[in-house]
């Protein structure tokens, strides 16, 4: 893929990525950052060995074009929600709805949106890399070491470390509920969307609706592309890896979550 390495070149000489940027397409550097800022909103012990972690590896334009025609922009998000079974901490890629405030946020910004029973929503954005942001990020934690050494104290906020984190459970990736995007590359005959159907209703998975694209000139596969409703992970993986086992299938099912509404704490690049 020229293209990407392009890019990739590119973030590389503006400041915005590392000479290796495994880190960031594998998602590991969002899951350390999101493990730092979960240790401070929840007062819990976080590793990024613990959580989910994707990263943007395996996106094609393809996903993107579709999930834009469903009204939706594609974001590598990191997100910490509170539930009543545990922490839900996971780094993936994920459908946003366009009217999102996240939806904006490219190149080089960052942003955290935080939410909270006292204010709702709010969004918390600027830049992330480059090399002027990166030196005043490192030249403000000086001085605020310096300060912190002439008054004699250890901080402002507590540091990510006992007493002031404690172990939490977290919550099975296979029990996050929500909706999801599936694409399928299926041969071009009758009755695969029908065995296609069957076979989510099967594992629980309900169909909110279906894209259907015929082949291309240059391509024997057809694509079926599905938005699932609320439905369990754990489900969805039962139901792709049997479809992924059928003869009329062409290629591994790409399968993209679709976050719909405000987390608890969620960072967008």
């Amino acid at each position: 893929m020229p293209a990407t390495r392009t890019r990739s070149g590119a973030r590389r000489s503006l400041g915005y990525a590392e000479a290796d940027p495994t880190l960031d397409v594998s998602g590991m550097d969002a899951a350390q950052k999101l493990c730092l800022l979960a240790s401070l909103a929840f007062s819990a012990r976080v590793s990024p060995e613990s959580i989910l972690v994707e990263g943007i590896t395996s996106l094609t334009p393809t996903d993107i074009s579709y999930g834009r025609e469903a009204g939706y922009v594609l974001k590598l998000l990191a997100t910490a929600r509170r539930a009543p079974e545990g922490l839900d901490v996971r780094v993936h890629p994920a459908f946003i709805p366009a009217a999102s405030p996240l939806a904006d946020v490219s190149s080089a910004f960052n942003a955290v949106l935080l939410q909270s029973v006292a204010l709702g929503a709010s969004l918390y954005s600027g830049r992330g890399a480059g090399d002027m942001p990166t030196g005043s990020a490192v030249v403000s934690d000086i001085i605020d070491t310096c300060r912190n050494l002439l008054a004699g104290v250890s901080g402002r906020l507590p540091l990510p470390c006992p007493p002031h984190v404690h172990d939490v459970p977290l919550l099975s990736s296979g029990e996050r509920r929500g909706p999801v995007y599936l694409r399928f590359s299926v041969s071009d005959e009758p009755g695969v969307l029908g065995r296609i159907a069957s076979v989510l209703g099967e594992k629980g998975v309900s169909i909110n609706s279906v894209l259907q694209r015929p082949p291309r000139p240059a391509d024997a596969h057809a694509t079926i592309v599905v938005f699932t409703h609320d439905t369990r992970e754990a489900d969805v993986g039962a139901a792709v890896t049997w479809i992924d086992s059928l003869r009329s299938t062409r290629a591994p099912t790409q399968v993209i979550r679709i976050e719909e509404g405000p987390g608890v704490l969620l960072g967008s690049r």
